[in-house]
């Protein structure tokens, strides 16, 4: 079963004044609730505002609502801005949408104000201003998508051995999968057979030498549902190997060379000798997933167990999330949500983009 993300519908909200929802107030207050209040600046992605956007901030009161939130809608006005005020936690949930772009959420939380505001009757800071980047929804087009999720872990059919990877059907090559072409090499080795220690060693490689990653360090406006770039880059395919660590992030951990959180890559490359010239390539991209990972997780992920009907099973494995297109030298990545063409999709299959 692949695993099927939620599509964000991107409603229109009633125009005029900020609404609230009716409060429910059934019980006493069972936490203290104090005023919190902060302004969304909505903004393109050159900096300028967007006037006339839909915004929804959530401020958390789990006392007097039924939803666990204080919910204030409204547009923004000629600089971009709407200011919410409501009786509630130091914590929100901030979104913005308009008509033509991705819509955009973020979290607000500053709980180190709590104490400061059983005085006062207000959080500080007063007021913050919580910017969203609104990205323009571009050309989206049909592409080959697969998400990563605990029953997409892709176990060596020959542990310690280079077998091949066709990303264009998401399988291990003939005869141990259905793909045709190997476009990875990819070797997993158990170190340990116990259920109790050891750890995974891969390495990752590109079947062809003109194929490649390009590392993708950081993620422009991650608030926004399309969270990477639209376009793959022309050049640069210069890593030709990664070898991923085992090991999972342990939060508040600092590392002194962070992963990237994702890959283009470009494959089965055909190049003109005589000129260096690009003749023929596929592009994509591996992202982390779900969002922004820890600086210490890789986009592939090393798993030593596998699941199934049957329970648990010690096997090296690995899993990725990549978007594919399907058309040759078409550099385009942004997916339009609707249409994957990955063999066995389910029908009606919606991924963020």
């Amino acid at each position: 079963m692949k695993r099927i993300l939620p599509l964000l519908i991107l409603t229109s909200l009633p125009i005029g004044a900020e609404t609230r929802d009716t409060p429910d107030i059934l019980d006493p207050p069972i936490t203290p609730n104090f005023t919190l209040r902060l302004t969304a600046g909505v903004i393109a992605e050159d900096g300028n505002p967007i006037e006339n956007s839909d915004v929804h901030v959530g401020i958390v009161n789990i006392n007097d609502f039924k939803d666990g939130r204080n919910d204030i809608r409204g547009k923004t006005d000629i600089d971009g801005k709407f200011s919410a005020e409501g009786i509630g936690l130091p914590e929100a949930t901030i979104s913005a949408m308009h008509e033509g772009y991705y819509p955009s959420t973020k979290t607000y939380s500053n709980w180190g104000s709590f104490q400061e505001a059983k005085t006062t009757g207000k959080y500080a800071p007063w007021d913050p201003l919580i910017e969203l980047s609104l990205k323009k929804i571009g050309k989206p087009i049909p592409m080959l998508v697969w998400l990563d999720g605990d029953d997409s872990i892709k176990t060596s059919p020959n542990p310690g051995k280079a077998v091949g990877f066709d990303l264009f059907e998401g399988d291990w090559v003939a005869p141990h999968g259905k793909g045709k072409t190997s476009d990875l090499l990819i070797t997993l080795t158990l170190l340990e057979k116990n259920d109790v220690d050891g750890a995974v060693k891969g390495g990752i490689r590109f079947a062809n030498k003109e194929d490649g990653l390009i590392p993708i360090m950081e993620l422009s406006a991650p608030e926004s549902v399309l969270k990477y770039p639209r376009i793959a880059l022309e050049d640069g395919y210069d890593v030709k190997f990664v070898s991923p660590p085992y090991a999972m992030p342990v939060s508040g951990v600092e590392v002194e060379a962070p992963e990237p959180v994702g890959y283009f890559f470009r494959i089965r490359t055909q190049k003109d000798e005589s000129t260096g010239k690009i003749l023929s390539a596929f592009y994509g991209k591996i992202i982390s997933q779900p969002g922004i990972p820890h600086p210490s997780q890789s986009p592939f992920q090393l798993h030593r167990y596998s699941y199934s009907n049957q329970g648990r099973k010690i096997e090296p494995g690995v899993r990725f999330s990549y978007y594919l297109n399907p058309t040759a030298n078409d550099r385009n990545l942004e997916y339009d949500q609707r249409t994957n063409l990955a063999p066995e999709a389910d029908e009606g299959s919606v991924y963020a983009p």
